[in-house]
């Protein structure tokens, strides 16, 4: 019969509680001491001592009492989900934003800056000048601050610590160092298209199977297998956006001709008709005849390069990005219609499925990857 140390029993009982309290703030639910006894099959004089120590830790909280109609009033217990938080920035071309995340993954307080990305020690002391007026002006204390996630368009080392592949931003390269050593909290770099599944993933847990296709300026994509992101042997995995549709096509940032990068970005949108985006999407739901030919010529574009992954992995594909602030739900018909008939097997179930996360998904799930970690220690 195998048997367990006591501290390795005591461990449990301790993520026991938590894991129950955990769950139960996210159905915004709180729990008795009697009822967490009940749900984790362990003795009073056991939760006792575990809520004690989760309390003596802060990372849980007396949240009022239950009603009663005769008796005492039991003590409710919830999360307190402020007891430890992370920041996730994203970098773009000619913005940043930032987001503070508690132990839910929920964003409680995000700021935009416009300020064009340079690779320079001026444009990271800048970056940091401006992290630490968000933390003062946000009043967040900086013990509990697990780390900070720079989401950024570029392939990134499995610690997160260097650029390998950065050819939008210019800054392959380029070290966490330049940045990190103005904080006392850990930094890490996330390419853009992993913070979306990440954060895809975290809205919806029961996601095991899928390509996280995310669509702004520029593509990314972003492999879940098995409820896992999957990088592949060089961290490349998921690069679908340098599959070649057409040699003949345009030219692509990395140097090939015809990406699907070069059919399928929000970029291409803007130079297919010398509009601004949001000019382009007013005269489009306006019914303008030009702006209908052209979205429609970018509609079966993406059809086919959603269609040809489709085929590849057999599975459902989530869009995600700056996309989902202009698509409709009749877009999303029209493009499964396109998708369904570049399909060579008839299928009756939808392929294309449109993210949970509409704002901040970059920067969110840059900041989730130190949440996720400080969770699975317990």
């Amino acid at each position: 019969m195998t048997t367990f140390p006591m501290s390795a029993i005591k461990k449990n009982n301790y993520s026991k509680i938590f894991h129950l309290i955990y769950q139960m703030e996210q159905l915004n639910e709180k729990l008795s001491k009697q009822e967490i006894a009940l749900q984790t099959n362990l003795s009073l004089p056991t939760v006792t001592q575990n809520l004690k120590k989760l309390l003596d830790k802060t990372l849980i909280i007396e949240d009022g009492k239950f009603s009663s109609k005769g008796g005492r009033k039991a003590v409710a217990y919830s999360l307190n989900r402020f007891a430890k938080i992370a920041l996730g920035i994203e970098i773009f071309r000619d913005s940043i934003t930032i987001v503070a995340i508690d132990l839910l993954g929920t964003a409680f307080a995000k700021e935009k800056r416009t300020i064009a990305y340079q690779n320079d020690p001026d444009y990271y002391q800048r970056i940091a000048t401006i992290t630490s007026e968000f933390i003062k002006k946000e009043e967040l204390n900086e013990k509990n601050i697990l780390g900070m996630g720079f989401g950024i368009q570029g392939l990134v080392s499995a610690e997160g610590t260097d650029i390998i592949y950065g050819t939008i931003l210019q800054n392959t390269g380029l070290s966490i160092d330049v940045i990190s050593h103005y904080f006392e909290f850990p930094c890490r770099f996330v390419h853009d298209a992993e913070s979306v599944a990440l954060a895809e993933q975290w809205k919806d847990s029961s996601l095991k199977d899928a390509l996280i296709l995310s669509i702004g300026e520029h593509l990314g994509g972003a492999l879940i297998i098995d409820g896992q992101l999957y990088n592949g042997a060089n961290r490349r995995s998921g690069t679908i956006e340098h599959t070649v549709i057409d040699p003949k096509g345009p030219m692509c940032y990395c140097g090939k001709k015809g990406c699907v990068e070069v059919f399928c970005s929000l970029h291409t949108l803007t130079v297919m008709s010398n509009q601004q985006l949001d000019s382009f999407m007013s005269l489009l739901r306006s019914g303008d005849i030009q702006a209908i030919k052209q979205w429609s010529t970018y509609l079966n574009s993406l059809a086919i390069a959603l269609n040809n992954f489709h085929m590849f992995l057999d599975n459902k594909i989530i869009l995600g990005g700056e996309i989902l602030h202009y698509f409709t739900e009749e877009d999303l018909v029209d493009l499964r219609h396109l998708v369904q008939e570049k399909n060579a097997f008839p299928e009756s179930e939808n392929l294309i499925f449109i993210g949970k996360l509409k704002n901040e998904a970059v920067a969110t799930g840059a900041a989730l990857t130190f949440v996720r970690p400080f969770l699975d220690t317990f």
